[in-house]
């Protein structure tokens, strides 16, 4: 049906007799069919109408009509929608622009009358250019058929390396990593959150990278309490402890220490000493003078005072005997650290936070300012009430307050407090109190008035959906195609299961009471900015991997807000994961069952308190499992709990053993385990016997049942009782290391004599805090992220080791030579033990990390653990192929090495391999290619060309030949070189070498310049770079050569590639310079503005490209640094710097929302479309406001707001506050050359515009006169 539409404007609107005021922002398109009602509006809805323009040209608009009617922004998404979907051709000007001009129309700015053909085009372009700035700025509150996955080929580009804000410094600056400006954003948005606990401890870590955080590429975390590993190396928390300790000392609940004790230690339980007196009573004595005291705190934060001894321990504890070492050692090996988490909570300051909330109601204007009546404001509970303060003051309310109190309601569930006190006490006392300062705080405490940290969580948007938002996230595009992603059974996929299930879990968990929360919402938005980077990095598994981590931080604050877990959904947790991995366990009669389901801070933690609970049924020696005379296969730190006779090699009645070791030295047979266990109740007849098991890896769902499933009789007859200990620090937290958890759980028949030993460890979990509820919602946060992942996503746990078990086996076999001294893998494990190797690889910048799990490739220092994540094989190469082979050396790889390296992979590698090796066996050639020279053994060939394929095959044979070598033992000695391996004719090892060239050739290079870095400026070395690099890297990505390697060697080879440029070194460096992370590709680059190629009067085509491709991406200040020291004698390309820095606006905010450039690309289409008034609220509040105002130094960007400014200064309403913004921007124009261009333009614009008065235009004059004097 063709249906004419019409378009009201914004005074048609107000006019309209059947609108309601509040649709000042709605449109009522009127049509001439049945769909509408009597008064003339569309009913409800969706819509597909076909409208009719101008020129009768026919378009599509879909859109939807509300409970209120079409929404503006609704049919504004339809208009863009249509104007995106019709072509770019001559014909189409016409259309495009009545259509553009129906938008303007809406959006209320005025009609533009266009005559000239040529002008009408430009004006389409421009258009076009503006609805494209708006799909990115105005998506939150849009409902259009336009994903943000239908942008994913323009935000590759800029998600890749992830761009970053840089810090501004003196120093040559470094980026600052996306977890300091997630906190610099929230803190921005919402003022309560900045001295917020959640806010302080987004992208904490409980073991994090030790490489340095310049060295790190692409998302990276870093926040400065995160540690090594805290339950071990807790230095860079010992802050965060002290400020709680303070806060506490503060509030009066712990005291200064005492007489006789000296000494003050944070620990995590009051039942850590009780573990010592169970498991080190005789290292105790030998510790303490006199009896140590334990002082809780807060659930899950007390501390230990004691004296210490002056004399050596002896035996040493874990090779200390300082008696202050051996307590440090001590505490940690039992797991007695507390969650940073805790402490950080606890040492929150209220007083911050309710100024923070009291700050941001005033600037919304919820409250107003405070009145000359009043000269104190409070924040309250809504318990606060007129009401209640004269219902519980009575008649002394007068002589308590100087005036009338007034309550403002901030809601949700707050208010604030105006009032003013009298100075003098009372006459009788009210509430037991005199003073009038003292009474109001007994009031408060009688009405439960005071706040809590988490009233800066209650925060309010009715125009939020949040429920909507999560449907809408669950069944976008990119959710297929992580799903997709999560089928792949790779590395990748294991990942992209642990995001899809991760994210699927946020169904539900929104409530009614945080439905229209806007931090949530903020949350939500990035958690789909996350899936966007996932998404694009499916070559990339480093990038994806960091994306997770985050996603694990924004999961922290969603789970913050909405508290979905209570502890009996923990519990049901453990169980629901048990009943799939312990089967065998529902078939099991006489009442066995999981008795207790405890929480844990750690590994360690678990094991001590299931070694204590398991003497509390037998208070005999612990026997450790060993099998076959192999070393430890538990937690090495268990041989050092049961120090001091608590070990014994003799049957006991308490067993310890893992289930996997955590050092692959051994596998565990776990046959002569269960065996074991029988005979110890059989043959020894310790009965009950307690089996402590640790479960931290589990290599697939049915080992653990295979186990446990041996001792049915014995545990229905009450003689087994069995303890499970797992830590969730490793892959039960899905190697993100942003937990510090573990769990124990008691399996018996439930017979009295097991009933010490399962309120232990009740007792111990409730102790810890972790466990703690109210309102019954589990209060911590770590725990609600801990049973989100339990309940969700316990499933990748498995996935995950799985294919990092697959690596350490590829490792093992393929980048390290047989032969190796002391190689230690087991089959299925995921580890690969390389002892003499860790130097190396610390050189490499192979992650440092100080346990295992984690999502990338790292190794432990102390015995070169190599724990493998889920990069590519390929990347394992590039790794680990090198150091495999400098360890066959006698020596340091040196240049010489890596040549001859080189030159045999090439010869195996090459193009028609076994061709050309027949070739050269053939009869009487193969004698003239033993001996002969290279011109003998060319005529033999038939004088083939020398750039022919099979000449340079038999020049590289020549180059490798020893003496009197045929061909095919040059080439099988080639091959046991760089395999180590025999026989040589293995066709699976020679398509690995093929297939990983490019791998193997940059892992040579890496190595020789990570260990000789002085060889960098060898011609030979760069010249093997720059083969690498033409040969095998594209910019799109190759699946030969990993990204994060194409990254190190490009950054590596540019750092010299410009001291002696060539045409080919300038085309391959251009070519190339995307491969660096934006943060470090101009500090890497940095000869390019001092060296002499660029010292010309002239910038050369390939000189300005080259240059535009070092600032592509690049952060903004880094460029705008560059620009300061080049441009300036370059004016040519000064323009198109300018134009990719105001680019940067729309490109960056698909990740870095309300960063500096997203507010410019925001406050452009405000200007666009001519809301004026809107556009100076965004100056005013989002750029002059807050810690971190934009610079001047935003070059046409901040020209083209002060134009805008001053523009503005043309309407009266506006004319006063413009004024002011100018004069505050003119404050910040720090160099004189601002301060001239803003008095310059503002004289300019102030002459053109006939309201100005005399007085005014001689004010502006004077300050360009002023400014003019400075620059001069």
């Amino acid at each position: 049906m063709d249906i004419r539409g019409q378009v009201l404007t914004q005074t048609q609107l107000k006019s309209h007799p059947t609108l309601k005021p509040k649709l000042a922002e709605a449109i009522d398109l009127r049509q001439a069919d049945q769909l509408q009602d009597h008064q003339g509006v569309l009913s409800q809805g969706p819509k597909d109408i076909l409208v009719k323009v101008d020129d009768k040209k026919l378009i599509h608009l879909q859109f939807n009509v509300g409970i209120d009617g079409m929404t503006r922004q609704d049919f504004l998404a339809a208009v863009r929608t249509a104007i995106t979907n019709t072509n770019g051709s001559l014909e189409q000007v016409a259309l495009k622009k009545s259509l553009g001009d129906v938008y303007k129309t809406v959006m209320g700015a005025q009609q533009e009358v266009v005559v000239n053909p040529e002008d009408l085009a430009s004006k389409v372009l421009a258009l076009e250019e503006r609805f494209s700035q708006l799909k990115t700025t105005q998506t939150q509150h849009v409902k259009t058929s336009l994903t943000i996955s239908e942008t994913r080929d323009h935000r590759a580009s800029h998600l890749k390396h992830a761009p970053v804000k840089h810090k501004n410094s003196q120093k040559k600056p470094d980026g600052v990593p996306l977890a300091e400006q997630r906190q610099y954003k929230i803190g921005k948005l919402f003022p309560a959150m900045k001295g917020h606990h959640l806010l302080k401890s987004y992208g904490l870590l409980m073991a994090k990278s030790q490489l340095p955080i310049e060295s790190q590429e692409g998302l990276r975390q870093a926040n400065s309490s995160s540690t090594q590993y805290l339950r071990d190396f807790h230095l860079e928390a010992d802050k965060v402890f002290t400020e709680a300790l303070t806060a506490a000392k503060a509030k009066g609940i712990l005291p200064d220490i005492q007489a006789p004790h000296t000494n003050r230690k944070p620990i995590n339980s009051p039942m850590v000493l009780e573990k010592i007196d169970i498991l080190l009573g005789p290292l105790k004595a030998q510790l303490f003078n006199g009896d140590p005291v334990v002082r809780e705190i807060a659930p899950g934060l007390c501390v230990l005072d004691y004296t210490l001894k002056t004399d050596p321990i002896d035996p040493a504890f874990m090779e200390k005997t300082s008696p202050s070492e051996v307590l440090g050692k001590v505490l940690d090996t039992i797991g007695a650290t507390p969650s940073t988490y805790i402490a950080q909570k606890y040492a929150t300051n209220l007083d911050t936070i309710c100024q923070g909330i009291l700050q941001s109601a005033q600037e919304k204007t919820t409250i107003p300012e405070l009145a000359p009546t009043h000269n104190k404001r409070e924040l309250f509970t809504s318990t606060m009430t007129l009401e209640n303060i004269a219902l519980h003051l009575g008649d002394q309310k007068a002589n308590v307050f100087d005036g009338e109190p007034v309550i403002h309601q901030i809601p949700p569930g707050l208010c604030a407090l105006d009032y003013k006190l009298k100075t003098d006490p009372l006459g009788e006392a009210c509430l037991g109190k005199t003073d009038p300062a003292e009474v109001l705080a007994e009031l408060v405490k009688t009405l439960g008035a005071t706040p809590s940290i988490d009233a800066a969580l209650l925060v309010k948007d009715e125009t939020l959906n949040n429920q909507t938002t999560v449907k809408n996230l669950l069944t976008r595009q990119t959710m297929t195609e992580l799903g997709e992603m999560a089928e792949q059974g790779t590395g990748i996929g294991a990942m992209a299961s642990v995001a899809v299930h991760l994210i699927q879990g946020l169904d539900g968990v929104i409530t009614e009471a945080n439905q229209e929360n806007p931090l949530l919402a903020d949350s939500l938005k990035h958690i789909g900015n996350l899936m966007e980077v996932m998404a694009v990095s499916a070559d990339h598994p480093e990038q994806f991997s960091k994306a997770i981590n985050f996603l694990m931080e924004e999961l922290t604050l969603v789970l913050a807000i909405t508290k979905p877990y209570s502890a009996e959904q923990y519990t049901q947790a453990i169980q629901d994961i048990q009943a799939e991995r312990l089967p065998s366990l529902a078939g099991m009669e006489h009442g066995v069952k999981q008795q207790a389901i405890g929480y844990a801070s750690s590994g360690m933690d678990a094991l001590s308190t299931a070694l204590a609970a398991a003497r509390k049924v037998s208070e005999t020696s612990i026997h450790q499992f060993v099998d076959n005379n192999q070393p430890n296969l538990n937690y090495f730190e268990v041989p050092e709990l049961l120090h001091g006779g608590q070990s014994s090699a003799e049957a006991q009645p308490i067993i310890t053993a893992a289930l996997n070791p955590s050092t692959p030295n051994a596998a565990v047979n776990l046959n002569a385990l269960a065996d074991k266990v029988k005979r110890n109740i059989s043959d020894s007849g310790h009965d009950p016997t307690t089996l402590v098991l640790d479960v931290t890896i589990e290599k697939n769902k049915d080992e653990l049942n295979d186990l446990l499933s041996q001792f049915k009789t014995e545990l229905e007859n009450g003689k087994l009782n069995i303890i499970l200990c797992k830590s969730y620090q490793k892959y039960g937290s899905l190697g993100t290391g942003k937990l510090m958890a573990g769990n124990i759980t008691v399996i018996n028949n439930g017979d009295e004599k097991f009933s010490n030993c399962t309120k232990f460890v009740q007792d111990a979990s409730e102790k810890l805090g972790n466990l703690s509820e109210s309102a019954g919602k589990l209060q911590q946060e770590e725990s609600q992220l801990m049973t989100h992942i339990l309940k969700h996503a316990s499933g990748d746990e498995l996935l995950l080791i799985q294919d990092a078990a697959q690596k350490a086996k590829f490792i093992d076999q393929f980048c390290f030579p047989a032969g190796i001294t002391d190689p230690q893998h087991v089959d299925g494990l995921p580890f690969v033990l390389r002892d003499g190797a860790s130097p190396q690889m610390k050189l490499l910048q192979i992650d440092l990390r100080d346990s295992f799990s984690f999502l990338n490739t790292s190794y432990l220092d102390f015995n070169g653990r190599i724990n493998p994540g889920h990069e590519s094989e390929a990347r394992m190469v590039e790794q680990f192929y090198a150091l495999g082979q400098a360890s066959t050396l006698n020596h340091a790889f040196n240049k010489d090495d890596l040549t001859l390296k080189l030159n045999k992979l090439d010869l195996l590698c090459f193009p028609n391999y076994e061709l050309h090796l027949a070739t050269l066996s053939e009869g009487s050639i193969s004698e003239t290619i033993k001996t002969g020279d290279l011109s003998q053994i060319k005529t033999a060939l038939g004088n083939p060309a020398d750039d022919s394929e099979l000449m340079k095959f038999a020049s590289l044979f020549h180059s490798l030949r020893g003496v009197n070598q045929t061909p095919q033992e040059v080439c099988d000695a080639a091959l046991t070189d760089l395999m180590g391996r025999s026989p040589l004719q293995n066709s699976e090892v020679l398509n690995n070498i093929r297939k990983f060239q490019p791998s193997i050739a940059a892992s040579f290079l890496h190595l020789l310049t990570a260990t000789s870095p002085q060889s960098l400026n060898d011609p030979t070395v760069i010249n093997a770079y720059q083969s690498l690099i033409a040969s095998n890297f594209s910019r799109g990505g190759s699946d030969a050569v990993s990204p994060s390697t194409r990254i190190t060697i490009i950054r590596e080879w540019a750092s010299v590639a410009l001291q002696t440029p060539t045409e080919q070194s300038i085309a391959l460096l251009t070519a190339h310079t995307g491969d660096i992370p934006p943060h470090q590709r101009l500090s890497s680059l940095e000869n390019i503005v001092k060296n002499d190629y660029f010292k010309t009067d002239h910038i050369t085509p390939s000189q300005k490209e080259l240059i535009e491709s070092a600032i592509k991406d690049a952060p903004i200040r880094e460029v705008l640094s560059l620009v300061n020291s080049l441009i300036t004698k370059h004016q040519e390309i000064q323009q198109r710097l300018i134009q990719d820095l105001q680019k940067k606006g729309q490109d960056l905010a698909l990740i870095y929302p309300n960063t500096d450039e997203e507010r410019f690309t925001q406050l452009t289409a405000r200007l666009n479309t001519g809301n004026l008034a809107e556009a100076i609220d965004i100056i005013n509040h989002q750029f002059l406001a807050g810690d971190a105002p934009v610079q001047p130094a935003m070059g046409m960007q901040f020209k083209n707001l002060r134009k805008f400014l001053i523009a503005s200064q043309s309407l009266e309403s506006h004319k006063e506050k413009a004024n002011a913004l100018l004069s505050v921007i003119e404050e910040q124009a720090v160099d004189t050359h601002s301060q001239f261009n803003i008095h310059r333009g503002l004289f300019e614009a102030d002459v053109r515009a006939p309201q100005m008065h005399e007085k005014d235009l001689s004010a502006r004059l004077a300050g360009l006169r002023q400014s003019l004097n400075l620059l001069t």
